[in-house]
């Protein structure tokens, strides 16, 4: 695994370097917010990547993880709300100040955090910019709404999408995983 990801990296580097002399021969304008961040980044393919169980943890929280354990890690919510969900079955959404729970069944089924301690083991996450979560994650997929700046990874093995969306600086502001039910 850290062989490919080396690979990835040992890749992008002269495509990161060609973007970055680019960018100094090109300044982006200073009156368009927009223009400060091209999404996609150019010059970086997109690719769907697998990644196995262990990327999708943020705040070590992962898919599957029962009630206890979140409670354990984030403490007691702010708020909380349960209902019947005809896809889901028995559903609870618990608030916090910096994310957001979903639980189905009483196992973690969405994550949205958006705090700057919402990280995974690495490291990687709310305040880190484009350019260091693809040289440590790798290309991701692109998400399907550009105008949301979205990195996804999949997580074929809980059936899961890692997915870092990006302010108009390129700075990630949020990072969710969101699992199917199997």
């Amino acid at each position: 695994m850290l062989a490919r990801n080396a690979a990835r990296f040992v890749a992008l580097v002269p495509v990161l370097l060609l973007g970055c002399a680019r960018q100094q021969a090109n300044p982006p304008a200073t009156d368009s917010v927009t223009a400060v961040f091209q999404w996609p980044p150019r010059g970086l393919p997109a690719a769907t990547v697998a990644f196995s169980p262990d990327f999708a943890t943020i705040r070590t929280l992962s898919a599957q993880d029962t009630e206890p354990v979140v409670r354990r890690v984030l403490g007691n919510p702010d708020s909380m709300r349960a209902y019947d969900d005809s896809l889901k079955g028995e559903t609870a959404e618990l608030f916090y100040h910096t994310a957001k729970v979903i639980l189905s069944g009483g196992r973690l089924h969405e994550f949205y955090c958006f705090g700057s301690d919402c990280k995974n083991k690495d490291g990687i996450g709310v305040g880190t910019p484009v350019a260091v979560v693809l040289r440590s994650m790798g290309a991701g997929e692109y998400g399907p709404d550009s105008a949301k700046r979205q990195l996804r990874y999949s997580i074929p093995e809980r059936n899961c999408l890692l997915v870092f969306s990006f302010d108009p600086q390129g700075t990630a502001n949020e990072m969710n995983f969101v699992c199917r039910k199997r």
